[in-house]
């Protein structure tokens, strides 16, 4: 019988160890772990660090399935907080600078330094002037006024007949309630629950207008602020469990992004490998990006919104490989102008997003060189420009794997095939693929199917057209 040999609880772990135990740990654990022992924190630097994806937001980041999320906190030093900044920081708090009196203070978010990446910039938000607020609060006032006066006089009303019906039931006399009389009856009792409803909305409005309005004339009269103000980072698991810390709020939002960012990605021996990197505002919102001074990273696929070709030319700063083409691309808002960015032209898959009403999708396509092109909404494109770029296919002669799958509802996904078929005469059609012939024994196979991709979510059936050998 063998015998079992017992640990030792006194052996340290040796430095090839911890290179073996770092290479295949998950980032976030391990980021969790040299937070614990700084003592391995230079060690865990020195290893290679791989991140399936990576994504950043205007709040922050996301590793993997673990979001990392910064807010400006504001709450009242004495009393209740305020409704509208109670919002905000159930939120995770603002996505911007605030000054000391809690009015968001834009002015700052495109002061761009060293190591920023401008992806989209849009109007900054405005705080209301003190003016503004005084008339937004007369505005409530009045609102509330006649609200309450024609409450009042429905239950007059109301209460006025019910008398009239009582005292002829004293005097024994019947009184019947007539169709016109009960059908206004009704109404008046309907509109008192509407009107209690716009009562109670109206006094929460104003409510937060005259706490603005004082917070406004605090700033005026240049007295102390009633708020502590904090920067909170939120943690979310994968599993949903939160994590929040909170420090005072002294320096600018952006900046304690930058922090944040090099806390984890900064200062590393070898470039992070990261399969996904995405880059994406949301819509109608702005998106710097603080990444450390002299941040690179190994990266295979790229996600990114706004002007396509700048943020390309910025991005090639923080690449470890900068002439790599991406094994794939996903574009928002991808226009003429951007085809002959040397990234956009060398994707292996190029996926285009959000592309605008005015773009002509056969033009696009056909100044494309990419032999797989994924279109992952046709909102804005017709169904004629399908029979379209499949003759745009067979005039760019194109070669064996070249390959556009575009998503799309099941009906005009069937009626797409039904229009190809009849449009091609020398075309093979079938209930789910039509198939027609190309020189040097090729065919471009039509099909339709069901979207069972996760990632791609905005529609429920697929068009595909491909290049493939004939049977």
């Amino acid at each position: 019988m063998s015998s079992i040999i017992a640990p030792n609880a006194d052996k340290k772990l040796s430095y090839e160890g911890f290179e073996c135990v770092f290479e295949y740990m998950e980032p976030n654990f391990r980021f969790h772990l040299a937070q614990k022992l700084p003592a391995i924190r230079s060690i865990e630097k020195a290893f290679p660090l791989q991140i399936s994806k990576l994504s950043f937001s205007r709040t922050g980041f996301t590793i993997n399935d673990t979001e990392y999320c910064l807010g400006v906190i504001c709450e009242a030093r004495e009393g209740p907080t305020p409704e509208k900044l109670k919002w905000e920081n159930e939120r995770g708090g603002f996505d911007m600078d605030v000054d000391e009196y809690g009015f968001e203070d834009p002015f700052e978010e495109f002061q761009l330094t060293s190591g920023d990446i401008l992806v989209k910039k849009w109007f900054a938000r405005r705080p209301k002037s003190l003016e503004l607020v005084e008339k937004s609060v007369e505005k409530y006032e009045k609102e509330l006024w006649d609200l309450e006066d024609e409450k009042s006089e429905l239950e007059a009303s109301i209460k006025k007949r019910e008398s009239i019906r009582e005292a002829a039931a004293k005097n024994q006399k019947d009184l019947p309630e007539g169709r016109n009389a009960r059908n206004k009856r009704i109404w008046k009792e309907r509109r008192i629950i509407q009107l209690d409803n716009t009562i109670t909305d109206t006094k929460r409005r104003l409510d937060n207008e005259r706490v603005e309005l004082a917070y406004h004339r605090l700033e005026r009269n240049e007295l102390p602020s009633p708020l502590d103000i904090y920067i909170q980072l939120t943690r979310t698991s994968p599993d949903g469990t939160v994590y929040t810390e909170r420090v005072q709020y002294n320096k600018w939002f952006n900046e304690a992004r930058r922090y944040l960012t090099t806390k984890f990605l900064g200062n590393r021996v070898l470039a992070p490998k990261v399969k996904t990197l995405r880059f994406w505002a949301e819509h109608y919102q702005s998106l710097v990006i603080p990444l450390p001074n002299k941040l690179k990273l190994d990266v295979e696929e790229f996600e990114t919104c706004g002007d396509i070709s700048d943020v390309l030319e910025r991005v090639e700063t923080i690449l470890e490989h900068p002439k790599r083409p991406f094994a794939r691309l996903k574009s928002g808002n991808l226009e003429l102008k951007d085809v002959q960015h040397p990234k956009v032209r060398s994707a292996g898959v190029l996926i285009l997003s959000y592309v605008g009403i005015n773009v002509d999708w056969v033009q696009l396509c056909s100044a494309l060189p990419n032999k797989k092109i994924v279109i992952d909404h046709d909102q804005t494109m017709f169904s004629t420009q399908y029979g379209e770029l499949v003759q745009n296919i067979i005039d760019k002669k194109a070669t064996l794997g070249t390959c556009y799958q575009i998503y799309s509802h099941e009906d005009k996904a069937r009626r797409v095939l039904k229009d190809v078929g009849r449009r091609f005469e020398n075309a093979v059609v079938g209930e789910r693929l039509v198939s027609i012939p190309l020189p040097y024994l090729l065919q471009l196979d039509v099909s339709h199917g069901r979207n069972e991709d996760p990632q791609l979510p905005y529609r429920d059936w697929f068009v595909k057209m491909e290049v493939v050998q004939t049977n």
